[in-house]
């Protein structure tokens, strides 16, 4: 009984809606009640009346799920649907929640978020254009001046020569004792270089100069001086 109605409306040659709701009800449903109907022992009607808050236009129709977008607008068999800022407010559709769209049987297209309907604008096949930027405001805060740049590396403090404070260690004991022997001529012999020695005169510690070889010693040459020890020690003099 499935395939039977195509194949008569292929015999019948039906190629349009109209004709075939037409062949169904003048033709199929008297033959098939005539056929097939059964009389009910109770000829008390069953049915129950439909409840009022049921909409069976929504309840047959065919739904898709939408995501609205930044600029709260839907898009839909590539059109584009702005959503009321008042909607928008009252539903919390807002960008990135979901909407769902009824094709109902009557052709006609509705918009639903959760249990509320909307009532979007048809916006053609193209995006809306963005919005343009506000104008910056005349009373603007000035931006703050640059400090100013020394001329000089004297006028940089960053550049002022940093100045370190020397500790001077005082002398121990063994060393005022040492310096107090030398001043009494009782310390270590002195040292004399070989400049002096060669010139003649050697200082004592004390002050007092000593007569030097210059009679019998020849006259020291360059090289001799050259060749000459750092330092030379001498006896000290008797008397």
């Amino acid at each position: 009984m499935q395939d039977r109605p195509t194949k008569e409306m292929r015999l019948t040659r039906t190629a349009t809606i109209e004709a075939a709701n037409r062949y169904l009800v003048e033709q199929w449903m008297p033959f098939r009640n005539e056929r097939f109907a059964v009389a009910p022992p109770d000829p008390l009607d069953a049915h129950r009346p439909l409840p009022p808050d049921i909409d069976l236009e929504a309840l047959f129709a065919e739904t898709d799920t939408r995501v609205v977008a930044r600029d709260f607008t839907v898009r839909f068999k590539n059109r584009f649907w702005q959503l009321a800022a008042q909607d928008a407010e009252t539903t919390g559709a807002r960008p990135g929640s979901r909407v769902v769209v009824e094709r109902r049987l009557s052709g006609e297209l509705r918009f639903r978020r959760r249990d509320r309907y909307l009532a979007p604008e048809a916006m053609g096949t193209t995006r809306p254009a963005a919005p343009a930027p506000k104008p910056a405001k005349a009373t603007a805060k000035p931006r703050p001046k640059p400090a100013s740049v020394p001329t000089t590396l004297a006028d940089d403090p960053r550049l002022a020569p940093r100045t370190t404070a020397v500790r001077v260690r005082k002398p121990t004991g063994a060393a005022s004792h040492r310096d107090k022997r030398r001043a009494s001529g009782t310390g270590p012999t002195p040292t004399v270089s070989a400049s002096s020695v060669v010139a003649g005169e050697v200082s004592s510690h004390g002050g007092q100069s000593l007569p030097g070889r210059t009679g019998s010693a020849r006259a020291a040459s360059p090289r001799r001086l050259a060749s000459a020890p750092a330092r030379t020690h001498c006896s000290r003099p008797p008397g």
